[in-house]
């Protein structure tokens, strides 16, 4: 008695699946103690059991099981026509069932070993299968191998071959005609059964395979919409398909058609993804097949062919073995010229390589020279034996320098250097010309750029008008081949075999086509290299003077005074000046290739009069153009010119030029007004010397009347006439202080933070008393510079009692002293009333105060002091939130 893991071991060592099925229902006996055993597989694809083993003989209609007859949902046991049916069912799903003894039964691990060793076998058979179909390809393999080279019995062998090893009832092969499909061979098919030998692409499975170059696999053709059954009589259930195609086109259609029953057991009867696989190969190894026939058949057909030419191959062999070693040799010749630069040696390279062993054999060369001025082609060098007697020696000699190199170029380079073409038969040839202009050869040679071959038989006819030739050549046969280049012919060369007598062939004449062209072309190089090198030198050197003039200009342009914009028609701006980014802010980087847009709204006005340009066609110009831009006020010159293409009139933009004028026009109003007040300060001195002088005796009698008069009601009022003649005497005094011209004072060098310091320290403790806060930030570097020390302190004394005086109440007034390389500056800062706008203008001219007893020549004469007489500058600025400043600014260096 074996034990259950024997059992299943002696399963598996059986080769027959019925063997193994019964072993099977052995262990399902001894697991289940049941005498009745019956194994059932279930079949998806007809929803029923099969019976794959029966201890007892059952009736046929119990073989197979309809699942819709069974009063049960197959998940757990249940009883039959009066036996224990157990559904085998792994993960979930049903591969079985076991019918056994009523009262006996299977635990859930053992069926769950029957259902994997159920799946086990089942899987196994279909890989069996498979293994079966794969060998059965090698068969096919070598059988395709003993297929002569009749492709009807190719087509028919592999057809029948695929119905075999599919196991297909029949099949079929389609091959391609005009716009339609043939049936051409078939399996299994009798006439009779044939409806229709022709059918149109697209039409049914076949015409579907065709048209859509893809394999087919129906399993049911009951519900293909493919399907057609008017081409065949029998039914067809289930079928494969595949395009035969080679080299991308289509040549057939392989078709089989309803699975039979096999050896092997599956759970379905129609043909499946691996069949359709494996017709894909069968139609590849066709595929090939044909190919090879094909082949063959041209391999054979070639074969014969050349079998009759053999004779003439081995002729064109030695004809093509010349051929190469000339090209070969060219190459050389070619490749020495290279190196070569001096054309001296060019032209013996070019000698010796027609008239050497290794090169194109002829027996001598003359080179001829074209003189463009004279028309005429002068003979230049002339390269071969002198004589006939002189050959063996001059060959034999020349045959072993050749040898001594290994590089047929290298020797024609060491040559060219060594050898000598003064004498020998250059001697003969020195100084003959031959004119190209009409000439029967030379014409056509030069002129045409033809090579002109002169037979024994044109010299016998013509040669008289060519005698001068004939006579120094001594032949009748010789070639004139020209030295052609891209641009010009720029000479000749004539060859010949004197002394052999060697015809020139057709195939020499087109092998120095060849010499002539490339020869001629390097030539040509070389000359265009001399005269490259010289122009380079010239471009080079105008190339320098280009970029010095445009470096040049460049550098005018960055270091003019005036903005320069170049801007194009679509508003892109193309130049951008140095002196563009220091009057407008802008680096030059950002603004080349921006739109104009980027200069930002206030430019609006001065672009739309620049646009103006394209309809004027000329310059468009405006003077002290009062511009506001970046919280700045400039007056600007503008001038506006139309950018032309050269030499065409179309304008592509336009040239904007912006002066900077600010300076010039403050100049100009600050003459004026020193104009005005020239004339004004003439007038003052005038008038103050006209009061002066009653004044002075005002004054002296009113002095003179109080000391005699008693009467103290008198004495006040003389009192007030003194300090009115004082007030008066002060104003005169300024007047005339402000109308002096002539710098005048005592300048010494004097150190800016110690006069300051001096004035703080006067009006501190006066200040102070009076809520006001004095404070000095003195400058580190104690700047000092020559100044009129008493008139300097006079400006500081001045402001600062200004700013006292703008004060309502407490305050703070700040002075700084600060320096940079050039000027030094004292800020006099207060906190007081602010000046207003309006009147910030008008506080610096003569005469101007909002103050009750003030002259109005204050901040006159410190403006005065500063600058005429210091070259500096006094400024303002004030607002309620920062309060008011005066700056002084004056130069280190007056």
């Amino acid at each position: 008695m074996l034990t259950n893991f024997e059992q299943i071991l002696e399963i598996f060592n059986q080769n027959n699946f019925e063997n193994r099925l019964k072993i099977m229902s052995d262990l399902i006996r001894s697991m289940s103690g049941s005498v009745f055993v019956c194994l059932y597989v279930y079949e998806e694809e007809y929803k029923q059991l099969r019976l794959m083993f029966s201890s007892d003989n059952l009736k046929p209609e119990e073989y197979k099981i309809k699942i819709d007859t069974l009063n049960s949902e197959l998940s757990s046991p249940f009883e039959y026509k009066g036996k224990m049916a157990i559904p085998i069912r792994e993960r979930d799903k049903l591969i079985g069932l076991v019918a056994i003894d009523t009262g006996k039964t299977l635990d859930p691990f053992q069926c769950s070993q029957i259902a994997t060793l159920l799946k086990i076998l089942l899987e196994d058979e279909s890989n069996r299968a498979t293994m079966s179909k794969l060998v059965a390809m090698e068969k096919l393999d070598n059988e395709i191998g003993t297929v002569s080279t009749n492709i009807d019995e190719l087509y028919k062998k592999v057809l029948d071959f695929a119905v075999e090893v599919s196991n297909a009832e029949r099949g079929t092969i389609w091959l391609i005609g005009d716009k339609e499909l043939i049936l051409s061979y078939t399996s299994g098919i009798s006439e009779e059964e044939i409806l229709k030998r022709r059918i149109e692409i697209g039409y049914g499975m076949v015409g579907w395979i065709a048209q859509s170059k893809e394999p087919l696999l129906s399993t049911s053709s009951k519900i293909d919409p493919r399907a057609t059954l008017d081409i065949f009589s029998f039914p067809v259930k289930s079928t494969i398909g595949v395009p035969i195609i080679r080299d991308n086109q289509l040549i057939g259609v392989m078709m089989l058609m309803n699975r039979k029953n096999t050896d092997f057991y599956r759970t379905y009867r129609h043909f499946d993804e691996f069949d359709l696989s494996l017709l894909v190969s069968i139609a590849n190894r066709l595929k090939m097949a044909i190919t090879q026939i094909e082949l063959y058949t041209k391999l054979e057909k070639e074969n014969e062919d050349l079998k009759k030419i053999q004779k003439q191959s081995e002729d064109y062999i030695k004809y093509q073995m010349e051929q190469v070693r000339l090209l070969n040799a060219l190459q050389k010749i070619l490749q020495a010229l290279r190196h070569t630069q001096d054309m001296k040696n060019v032209y013996k390279i070019v000698l010796i390589g027609l008239t050497s062993n290794s090169g194109f054999k002829f027996n001598r060369a003359l080179l001829l020279e074209k003189d463009e001025e004279l028309r005429v082609l002068v003979a230049k060098e002339w390269l071969g034996p002198t004589s006939e007697k002189e050959v063996p020696s001059a060959w034999g000699s020349a045959k072993a320098d050749e040898e001594k190199y290994a590089d047929f170029a290298h020797y024609l380079q060491e040559e060219a250097l060594r050898v000598d073409l003064s004498g020998g038969l250059t001697s003969y040839a020195n100084g003959k010309v031959f004119s190209y202009t009409g000439d029967y050869i030379f014409d056509r040679v030069i002129n045409r750029s033809r090579i002109v071959h002169v037979t024994p038989m044109l010299t016998a006819q013509r040669g008289e008008e060519f005698s001068d030739l004939l006579g120094l050549l001594g032949v009748k046969e010789f070639v004139c081949i020209p030295l052609v280049g891209r641009r010009d012919v720029y000479g000749a060369i004539i060859l010949d075999n004197k002394y052999t007598n060697t015809p020139i062939t057709d195939d020499m004449i087109d092998m120095l086509g060849i010499f002539s062209e490339s020869v001629g072309l390097t030539i040509e190089s070389l000359k265009s290299y001399a005269e490259l090198v010289d122009k380079t030198i010239n471009l080079e050197k105008q190339r320098s003077s280009a970029e010095y003039f445009k470096d040049f200009l460049q550098n005018i342009l960055e270091n003019l005074d005036v903005a320069i914009m170049v801007v194009n028609r679509e508003s892109v701006i193309l130049e951008w000046n140095k002196k563009s980014s220091e009057l407008f802010g802008f680096e030059k980087s950002k603004m080349i290739n921006a739109d104009t847009n980027i200069l930002g709204p206030e430019f609006a006005d001065i672009l739309t009069v620049a646009q103006k340009v394209y309809d004027t066609k000329e310059t468009i110009s405006l003077t002290d153009y009062n511009f506001k831009f970046g919280g700045k006020e400039f007056f600007l010159n503008m001038t506006f010119s139309p950018l032309k293409e050269q030499n065409v009139d179309v304008i592509t933009g336009y040239i904007a030029m912006f002066e900077d004028v600010t300076r010039r026009h403050m100049l100009e109003i600050e003459l004026r007004n020193r104009e005005r007040l020239a004339v004004l300060g003439e007038m003052s001195a005038k008038i103050a010397h006209e009061i002066r002088n009653p004044l002075s005796a005002i004054g002296g009698f009113a002095q003179r009347a109080k000391k005699i008069t008693n009467d103290d009601k008198i004495s006040k009022y003389i009192d007030i006439i003194l300090d009115e003649v004082k007030r008066l005497e002060k104003m005169v005094n300024q007047t005339l202080e402000f109308s002096r011209n002539e710098k005048h004072g005592n300048f010494v060098l004097s150190c800016l933070n110690q006069i300051v310091k001096d004035v703080v320290d006067t009006y501190f403790e006066k200040f102070e008393l009076q809520g006001v806060k004095i404070e000095f930030e003195k400058d580190e570097k104690d700047p000092c510079t020559k100044i009129e020390p008493d008139h300097f302190k006079e400006v500081i004394i001045n402001l600062v009692q200004n700013a006292f005086e703008a004060m309502t109440g407490s305050g703070v007034i700040k002075i700084k002293v600060y320096s940079d390389d050039n000027h030094i500056y004292v800020d006099v800062w207060n906190n007081g009333v602010p000046i207003p706008p309006d009147k910030i203008e008008s506080i610096f001219q003569p005469f101007y105060t909002t103050k009750t007893y003030g002259t109005g020549l204050g901040l006159a004469i410190c403006r005065k002091i500063v600058e005429d007489e210091h070259y500096g500058k006094i400024n303002v600025k004030s607002d309620a939130e920062s309060g008011t400043t005066f700056t002084v600014q004056i130069p280190k260096q007056i």
